[in-house]
């Protein structure tokens, strides 16, 4: 009769402890609970008072709870990336209806669609200078044209004009253009790039009388 009761009480630990490995989601709570089962049978305990023990012992090793205090699976709030277009973006942890979790930019103006992270063909020309043939100390207008590339993503950069970051100037539907003083043969360029992706173009102005070198 009492290798009966052992027997019984044996497949009862080995059962809860079953369960409490497939449904407690940190290991070392399952291992917590089951030294209290043991614990347990070693002092003779009922079924009945092991089953109690263990429902006591869950709720202090915090069953199911994750140790997050919000549900169990996702640190709310807490800081988190999001990997686009070869950058990192900075966001916070949220938690979904289904309990999922998901990581939210910071900056709400950030899309995190990937089809952004893609360089497009630049518009046709990309690049003019007009008039096209000038001299020394005239004016030229240097006009680009993105297509319908992210201006943030593209530069135009040459000789008295330095360096400009595109979301920064008046733009049309992609097309913009600087004004310069013409005290040379000046090359411009036009960059997009994102990642490893880039489009770009190359455009000297024509000094009448000089050849054209790039």
């Amino acid at each position: 009769m009492q290798q009966t009761t052992w027997y019984k009480k044996i497949l009862s630990v080995t059962i809860i402890f079953s369960l409490l490995l497939v449904f407690t989601p940190k290991p070392a709570n399952s291992f917590i609970l089951l030294s209290a089962l043991f614990q347990g049978l070693l002092a003779q305990y009922t079924i009945t008072s092991l089953v109690v023990d263990t429902l006591i012992t869950c709720v202090l090793a915090s069953c199911g709870g994750g140790g997050s205090g919000n549900g169990g699976t996702c640190d709310v709030g807490g800081p988190c990336t999001i990997p686009l277009c070869g950058e990192s973006i900075p966001g916070s942890i949220l938690e979904g209806e289904s309990g999922e979790c998901g990581c939210t930019p910071d900056d709400p103006t950030v899309d995190i669609n990937e089809d952004e992270c893609e360089i497009y063909p630049l518009g046709a020309p990309p690049l003019s200078i007009t008039p096209p043939i000038v001299r020394v100390g005239d004016t030229a207008t240097v006009t680009w044209d993105i297509g319908v590339n992210d201006a943030t993503r593209c530069l135009v950069s040459g000789p008295h004009i330095d360096t400009l970051t595109l979301s920064d100037t008046s733009m049309l539907d992609g097309v913009g253009s600087a004004t310069i003083t013409v005290t040379g043969p000046h090359v411009y360029n036009l960059v997009c790039q994102q990642g490893d992706q880039q489009e770009s173009a190359a455009e000297q102005v024509r000094i009448a009388g000089e050849s054209t070198e790039f």
